[in-house]
């Protein structure tokens, strides 16, 4: 299990790595040790996460300057 951001998490989900099955993310687990939800940590799968690592190596390399 690996820890992404929230930012990552929307990443996963718009390129459509991460599916909602009734009510659910599969591969995803989200926790607080807070009440409120603040600082909310995010867990993936090892493969979903190298197949991120992946995407947004390729997302860098197409950048122009």
């Amino acid at each position: 299990m690996q820890e992404i951001t929230k930012q990552e998490m929307d990443f996963l989900i718009d390129k459509g790595i991460l599916k909602c099955v009734r009510g659910k993310y599969r591969g995803l687990i989200t926790g607080s040790g807070q009440k409120s939800g603040r600082a909310k940590s995010r867990w993936v799968e090892e493969p979903i996460y190298l197949r991120m690592l992946q995407m947004q190596e390729n997302r860098k390399g197409r950048i122009k300057v």
